[in-house]
């Protein structure tokens, strides 16, 4: 046990609070009870204070060796996890907020209900995989859990294991046992699901773009353009200056976004920062936009500031200059909540209804990808660090695009050849 801060008085030589002692002091009525287990049986002390029981307590430990101590063979794995917050709760009262530690205990909830009745003392390699197995494979609203969750998990568990062994409630070679697992935890990787995102194609696109002129969203409109004409994010298009549309040149130039916490001068990464080529069709109506709103106009100012974006700006937004990609979801969503979107001219169909700005951008990667511009371009103008984040969530790496782009290559080679 630890010599508890707000009992101690601090009357005996050489015990400090938080000290770990041997055994476990209880109170019954007004007296406390030192308790040690010696051989095979328990032996208790009483005493009028908290510090005499502490004495009493060391008084005993003197009579037996550490080994001989017995170690607990009814304490279940429930009972370990509800003994660990306890002494979360006493010991580190002042390090840790109750809402943090409740948090915790309910990580732990589903781990100590399903191995409520597991004996701490019969910890072995295989049950300890089982627990692994566990939390590895564990699913919420069917989903499996991020690695942050795992590792939270895993840090609690084995924070559990170590309590265990300072209270004597697994022997040492158990423990060694513990301590080669942990090591293992590292490997286990979250299995959760990548999100399937749904491909727009040009059909679609217009579609939806004529959906949101009707609903009198043109603005989103020309946001939603960007995204999938230019591979933008969303809170590009949003924290866009005027000053950063060159259309002389032909040149969109990124460098903040704009998000819930207002206008970021840096984007997602540092390969965020880039100069993007104008699409020539777009470059009309970038053009149309900015005439029809001169009255937003001047090069520090957002291209699309937050009263361009609702229909109407209510008293509470007023103050509020940018719009975040978060908001602009929900336009999304209440615009296309009860929209089908119609079959293609080739018979295919979107996966789902649902509009998602991200998925404007990931089109644009798609098609981009399977049209012939080289990894290394695509990387650049998607604003990525490396090819392997480009690769993974925008190329479709499917039997048809593999037959046709092999086709292309091999009947260029046959022209060289013959």
């Amino acid at each position: 046990m630890r010599v508890e801060k707000k009992k101690y008085k601090n009357s005996i030589s050489g015990v400090a609070a938080g000290d770990y002692i041997e055994g476990s002091i209880f109170k019954v009525k007004n007296k406390y009870r030192a308790k040690i287990l010696l051989g095979d049986k328990s032996i208790t002390k009483q005493a009028a204070t908290y510090d005499l029981a502490i004495e009493k307590l060391l008084e005993l430990n003197k009579k037996t060796n550490a080994n001989d101590h017995v170690i607990e063979k009814t304490v279940f794995f429930s009972d370990l996890i509800d003994r660990y917050f306890e002494y979360r709760k006493i010991m580190h009262k002042n390090i840790i907020d109750e809402n943090s530690l409740q948090n915790r205990i309910k990580n732990m909830s589903s781990l100590r209900e399903e191995f409520s009745m597991l004996r701490v003392s019969k910890l072995n390699e295989i049950t300890i995989s089982e627990i692994h197995d566990f939390i590895a494979n564990e699913k919420t609203n069917d989903k499996y859990h991020a690695q942050s969750t795992i590792d939270r998990k895993f840090q609690l568990l084995y924070k559990a294991f170590e309590f265990a062994h300072e209270n004597k409630l697994i022997d040492n070679a158990t423990y060694d046992i513990i301590l080669k697992t942990k090591k293992l935890t590292k490997y286990i990787k979250s299995k959760k699901e990548k999100k399937e995102f749904t491909y727009y194609s040009p059909e679609d696109m217009i579609f939806i773009q004529d959906m949101l002129e009707e609903r009198e969203y043109s603005n989103v409109s020309l946001v939603a353009m960007l995204q999938y004409h230019q591979g933008m994010r969303a809170s590009e298009v949003l924290g866009l200056p005027f000053k950063n549309i060159d259309l002389l040149n032909g040149i969109i130039k990124v460098r903040q976004v704009a998000t819930v916490y207002g206008i970021k001068s840096v984007p997602k990464s540092d390969a965020g920062n880039r100069d993007l080529i104008i699409a020539e069709f777009l470059k009309p109506v970038i053009k149309n936009y900015i005439n029809n709103n001169m009255d937003i106009f001047e090069p520090d100012k957002l291209v699309f500031p937050r009263k361009k974006m609702l229909k109407t700006i209510s008293r509470s937004n007023t103050q509020k200059e940018y719009f975040s990609s978060e908001e602009i979801g929900s336009i999304f969503r209440r615009v296309f909540k009860d929209v089908e979107l119609p079959i293609r001219k080739d018979g295919t169909k979107a996966k789902t209804n649902s509009i998602e700005s991200h998925n404007f951008r990931r089109s644009f990667g798609t098609n981009a990808a399977n049209n012939g511009v080289p990894p290394q371009v695509l990387c650049s103008v998607m604003g990525h660090t490396d090819f392997n984040m480009t690769y993974q969530h925008y190329y479709l790496d499917n039997e048809e695009n593999t037959r046709a782009a092999m086709n292309e290559f091999y009947e260029k080679m046959f022209k060289k050849i013959s």
